[in-house]
């Protein structure tokens, strides 16, 4: 998690009231910052634009902070070049422990904006690439199996420069508890890396998708606003 805004800005809890950056709706950083926002008892304006977009409203002052949740380091991040602007620490408070995992930037993600001696402490989150159960007997079934061949087949040279360094923590053997393993993922598992074979035979399979985070509170005012954006954009598909 990315939260740059100007120097004089020390610390999440400031930005209570203030207007906020955090990607377009249903983006992975609108819907971790509106959950850290809420578990942190902190409630900004926010404002629905792409970070790299909002980086020059930023430095104008229109705005008072940009939330990026991605892989580090972020291309276009590491060469922001402005001693008026930084990156605000997120404090791995006890309301998140339970849904993320401590992490830090350092100088080495973005030279420009972290010093070399003071890391700056920050969250991250899991991801998990998740398909529907096709029957295998279709051809969404056939696409996916041949994703899986592509893309399995490619790691070792998709872990190597030039391409993202997040790629080096990609983990197709590990277990997620709750899902179970695609057939055919498994069954690549099972070629390529034989002492992986009954990895996934001891994870059930549930009965109905678990739920993510915690249950929505509905009269959260981030809640209610997000519901307002997503009728909003219903009616205007409607009027087309």
């Amino acid at each position: 998690m990315h939260v740059q805004a100007p120097r004089s800005v020390q610390s999440l809890k400031e930005l209570d009231g203030q207007t906020v950056a955090v990607d377009l709706p249903d983006s992975s950083t609108f819907v971790t910052a509106i959950n850290v926002f809420d578990r942190l008892g902190i409630k900004p304006h926010l404002l629905y634009l792409e970070p790299r977009l909002a980086l020059d409203l930023l430095r104008k002052g229109e705005i008072d902070a940009i939330v990026a949740v991605e892989g580090k380091p972020l291309q276009w991040l590491s060469q922001v070049r402005d001693p008026n602007l930084h990156l605000v620490p997120v404090g791995y408070e006890k309301s998140l422990q339970d849904e993320y995992l401590p992490s830090k930037l350092s100088a080495t993600d973005y030279p420009n904006l972290v010093s070399e001696t003071e890391p700056v402490q920050t969250i991250a989150a899991e991801a998990i690439l998740a398909s529907y159960n096709w029957p295998a007997n279709s051809d969404r079934y056939r696409r996916l199996s041949l994703l899986v061949e592509s893309l399995f087949s490619k790691i070792v040279q998709l872990q190597r420069p030039p391409f993202h360094p997040k790629w080096n923590e990609m983990a197709v053997k590990a277990p997620v508890a709750g899902w179970t393993r695609f057939p055919a993922a498994q069954e690549w598992i099972n070629r390529n890396l034989p002492s992986a074979e009954t990895v996934s035979a001891t994870v059930p399979a549930p009965a109905r998708a678990p739920a993510a985070g915690r249950p929505v509170n509905r009269d959260d005012p981030l809640y209610r606003e997000f519901l307002e954006w997503r009728a909003n954009r219903a009616n205007a598909a409607n009027r087309r």
